[in-house]
C-alpha cells in the first residue's frame, strides 16, 4: 500500500456510532413580489455561502416544519443585526422607495414576537 492509499478499518459489532451530520433539509427561497407580502417564522440564524467572487450570507427560517431562506437584502441587514436565532419574526414588504437607481428599493417592516424579545438580552432589535 502506498502513502496515497487509505484503507478504512472494519467496524466491529460492538462499536457504537453517533451521527454527527444530518441530511440537508430542502429549503424554499422567500420572495416578496407584491407590497403586503409577508413571512412569519422562527429565525434560525445565518449561513455563509462561499463563492469565487466573495462570500455572501443568507438568513434561514423555519415555519410549520418547513425551512426557508432569504438572500441578503440591504433593507434587512440592519434589522437582522439585532435579532437572535430562535426569535419568532414577521417580515412584511411595505413600500417601494425611489433611490435614483434603475429599480426601486423594497422597504420592509420587521417585527419580533414579544415572547422572543423577553428571552433576549437588552440588545434591541432594529426595525426598518
Amino acid at each position: 500500500m502506498s502513502d496515497d492509499e487509505f484503507t478504512s478499518p472494519t467496524p466491529t459489532d460492538d462499536e457504537e456510532w453517533v451521527t454527527v451530520t444530518r441530511e440537508r433539509e430542502p429549503e424554499t427561497k422567500i420572495t416578496f413580489d407584491v407590497i403586503g407580502d409577508q413571512f412569519t417564522g422562527t429565525y434560525l440564524g445565518t449561513r455563509t455561502i462561499p463563492r469565487e467572487d466573495g462570500n455572501f450570507t443568507q438568513w434561514r427560517f423555519e415555519a410549520e416544519g418547513e425551512y426557508y431562506f432569504i438572500n441578503p437584502l440591504a433593507a434587512l441587514r440592519e434589522a437582522f443585526q439585532g435579532i437572535r436565532a430562535g426569535s419568532r419574526v414577521r417580515i412584511e414588504y411595505v413600500d417601494d422607495q425611489d433611490t435614483g437607481q434603475q429599480s426601486l428599493m423594497k422597504v420592509f417592516r420587521v417585527d419580533v414576537a414579544k415572547s422572543s424579545r423577553r428571552s433576549q438580552n437588552s440588545r434591541p432589535s432594529a426595525n426598518t
